[in-house]
C-alpha cells in the first residue's frame, strides 16, 4: 500500500541533460595561432562551443600570439571601411574587434590567410626606429636589407614589394633570405645546365604556388633599368653581381667571369652589347653608302635591309655591280671573315631572293660572332617564359649552343644590313631546341 503522498502527488522527473557537458579549450595549450583557429572553428560548427564562448575565446587566442607570429596585413583590416577605425581603438578594444572579425572567418581558411591575421596582430603592436606604426613593407624591406649582398642592399625594396605582392607568407620569406645568406637560392650547377627550367635552379620556388609565381614575376622585372633574369639572379646569389660588361658577373668561379642572360619577354633579344658594336670603320662605310645611293635603293631612314638592297639592284642592273663592291667591306667589317661575308653575298645578290635562308644563316653568323667576342668567360642563359615554368638553356661557347639550339627565322628580324644604327646589323634573333 503506497503512502498519501505517493497516491495523489504528481511526480515530476527531474531533467537529464541534452548533451555532454564539454570542457572549453584552453587556448595556452594549442602550439600555434593557425591550430587554435581551426580548432575552434570546428568547435563551434560541431555545436561544442556557443558563439559568445567562441568570440571570448579568438580574443584570448589573439592576447596570446600577438607578439609572437609574424607579418602581413590581413584582407579584413586592408579592405575595412575607414570609420571603423579598428586600428586607431585602444589596445583591449582593437582585440575585442578583431577577434569578431576573425570569428567570422569561413571554417576551411586557408592557412596563408591566417598567416597574414596573426602577422597583422603582431605588427600592431610594433613601432619602427623612428616611433611610427610598423608595416609589413617596413618589415620585409629591413629583413632584405640586412642581407649581405651589395645587389640586395641596391634593390631591397623593389624585392620586398615582390614578395608582399605576390602573398609570401612570413615563413616563405624567412626561408628564402636563409638561402639567400648561404649562398644556396640559386643553384649554379644547374643554372649552367644546357636544359632545365628555372624551379631546378631555385629550389624555394617548389614551396607552394605563391613562391612560384613570386620568382617567375621578379624574374621578368625589367623597370629598374635591368633586363629579365639580371634582377632575379643578383639579388637571390651572393655568386652572382650585376656585371658592368656582361648581365652578371660570377663571383669565385675561375671558368666563367661573366653570364649574359637572353630571355625572351615580349620580343627575341639582340646579339650586341657596347663591347661588340660596329666598328668606326664600319659606320663610315655604312654613312657614305646611304648617303650615295639613297635616291637609287628605296631605303628607311635608319639604312637598307636586306629587301631594299635586292629590290635596288634588281630595279636597277646597272648599279648591280657597284653596289656589291661597296657592300661587300661592310659586310666583312661586322664579321671579319672572307667566308661568312662571301656566302651573305651570294644569298643576298642572287637572282631570287630566298630571304629566309638568309635571315637565318645571318643571324647564325651573328650569334657566333658574339659568343667569339665573348670567348674564355662568358657564357650565355636563353631562358623562354612558358606556362609552367621558365625553361632555360645555358651554353658556354658557341659549340655547346650550336648542340641545342638552332635559329627560328619565323620570329627572327630582318636586319639593317648598312645603317646609321649600332644596333641595327644585329636583329632580335629567336632560337629554338634542335
Amino acid at each position: 500500500m503506497k503512502p498519501w503522498f505517493v497516491k495523489e502527488a504528481d511526480i515530476i522527473k527531474f531533467p537529464e541533460p541534452e548533451s555532454k557537458v564539454v570542457e572549453l579549450p584552453n587556448v595556452q595549450s594549442y602550439p600555434d595561432f593557425l591550430t587554435g583557429v581551426k580548432d575552434l572553428h570546428n568547435r563551434k560548427e560541431q555545436g561544442e562551443i556557443s558563439q559568445d564562448s567562441h568570440d571570448k575565446l579568438y580574443s584570448d587566442l589573439i592576447n596570446r600570439f600577438m607578439k609572437k607570429e609574424s607579418f602581413e596585413t590581413p584582407w579584413f583590416i586592408r579592405e575595412a571601411p575607414a570609420d571603423q577605425g579598428i586600428m586607431s581603438l585602444p589596445q583591449a578594444q582593437r582585440i575585442k574587434a578583431l577577434s569578431k572579425q576573425v570569428a567570422s572567418l569561413p571554417k576551411d581558411v586557408s592557412d596563408r590567410i591566417i598567416d597574414k591575421i596573426a602577422s597583422a596582430i603582431e605588427l600592431a603592436q610594433q613601432k619602427d626606429t623612428k616611433g611610427k606604426q610598423m608595416t609589413p613593407f617596413k618589415k620585409t624591406a629591413s629583413a632584405l636589407k640586412n642581407v649581405e649582398d651589395d645587389d640586395m642592399k641596391k634593390y631591397y625594396k623593389e624585392v620586398a614589394r615582390y614578395m608582399l605582392g605576390n602573398s609570401l607568407t612570413s615563413r616563405e620569406i624567412t626561408t628564402i633570405i636563409s638561402a639567400i645568406n648561404d649562398d644556396t637560392c640559386i643553384n649554379m650547377e644547374e643554372l649552367k645546365k644546357p636544359d632545365n627550367v628555372l624551379s631546378n635552379i631555385i629550389p624555394t620556388s617548389k614551396l607552394s604556388l605563391e613562391t612560384s609565381k613570386y620568382y617567375r614575376s621578379l624574374f621578368g622585372a625589367t623597370e629598374y633599368g635591368v633586363g629579365p633574369g639580371e634582377l632575379l639572379f643578383s639579388t637571390h646569389s651572393k655568386s652572382l653581381k650585376k656585371g658592368s660588361k656582361g648581365d652578371l658577373t660570377v663571383i669565385g668561379d675561375s671558368t666563367t667571369r661573366e653570364i649574359e642572360v637572353k630571355a625572351k619577354k615580349r620580343q627575341p633579344a639582340r646579339f650586341v652589347d657596347r663591347s661588340t658594336f660596329p666598328s668606326g670603320e664600319y659606320m663610315t662605310m655604312a654613312n657614305e653608302f646611304i648617303k650615295k645611293y639613297k635616291k637609287l635603293i628605296p631605303m628607311a631612314a635608319s639604312g637598307a635591309s636586306f629587301t631594299h638592297i635586292h629590290k635596288g639592284v634588281t630595279a636597277n642592273p646597272k648599279i648591280k655591280n657597284e653596289v656589291m663592291a661597296d657592300v661587300k667591306p661592310i659586310i666583312n667589317s661586322l664579321f671579319n671573315n672572307s667566308k661568312v661575308t662571301n656566302n651573305i653575298m651570294k644569298l643576298l645578290f642572287a637572282p631570287t631572293l630566298d630571304l629566309t635562308k638568309l635571315k637565318s644563316y645571318y643571324a647564325q653568323a651573328v650569334i657566333k660572332r658574339y659568343f667569339d667576342a665573348k670567348a674564355g668567360g662568358m657564357g650565355i642563359l636563353f631562358c623562354r617564359l612558358t606556362g609552367k615554368d621558365i625553361e632555360t638553356n645555358y651554353a658556354a661557347d658557341y659549340q655547346s649552343f650550336a648542340s641545342f639550339a638552332k635559329i627560328d627565322p619565323k620570329s627572327t628580324d630582318q636586319p639593317y644590313l648598312v645603317t646609321n644604327n649600332q644596333s641595327y646589323p644585329f636583329p632580335q634573333t629567336d632560337i629554338e631546341l634542335q
